[in-house]
């Protein structure tokens, strides 16, 4: 947790300083193309802290409240996954499909499976610039395997993925994943990643429920 803070803390201190030089070169003379791009500059390290705020936030939330373990009926879970963001790929032209979702309960946690989905999700969407996206499934004798596969460019230093504050692309950095492994397998989960010829494939497995 003191690790995770502190570097929270240290990446939130160097965008307050590049925010302030920025301010110090928008309050001297220039001109209107260079304070276009300063300010442009500005709100990109505005949406930046906002992401740090959020994962932070989120951390402490999952770090501090108990997990609930329960069983829970993953088809359910996933088509209302699939309705609450299959508008927002749809806005970016990103055709987002289910395929052979299958019946059954899982022991986990509610509140964690459903953040980390739509977490990989919302990455997808934002950063992977595929155009197909979907949630495939499949069952053994004891888990449940969520996939969810895009076609996109992949994402760069694979190896080191979960580690906290690794870059997913070039533009985008955080806690997110390393958040999403550490709690899944708090919640009877774990999660594996790998690129393809044509984009991402992240795997989640899933203690079966078998009293259902």
């Amino acid at each position: 947790m003191q690790k995770i803070l502190r570097v929270l803390f240290h990446d939130l201190k160097n965008e307050l300083i590049l925010e302030r030089n920025s301010l110090e070169l928008l309050k001297a003379n220039s001109t209107i193309k260079e304070k276009y791009s300063i300010i442009n500059n500005l709100l990109e390290h505005n949406s930046h802290q906002l992401n740090l705020i959020k994962e932070g936030s989120e951390y402490a939330h999952k770090t501090f409240n108990p997990i609930k373990i329960e069983s829970i009926n993953i088809e359910n879970l996933i088509n209302n996954i699939y309705k609450q963001l299959f508008d927002d790929a749809k806005a970016v032209g990103i055709n987002f499909y289910l395929k052979n979702i299958r019946e059954g309960n899982v022991i986990s946690s509610q509140f964690i499976l459903e953040s980390s989905i739509k977490n990989i999700i919302f990455n997808a969407i934002e950063h992977s610039k595929c155009k197909n996206l979907k949630i495939k499934t499949s069952k053994t004798t004891y888990s449940y395997i969520i996939k969810i596969i895009d076609d996109g460019v992949g994402i760069e230093d694979i190896k080191n993925i979960f580690a906290p504050y690794k870059k997913k692309d070039k533009n985008n950095e955080g806690l997110g994943l390393y958040l999403i492994k550490s709690q899944l397998n708090n919640a009877n989960g774990r999660i594996e990643l790998k690129n393809t010829k044509r984009g991402t494939t992240f795997k989640i497995f899933l203690l079966i429920d078998n009293s259902y």
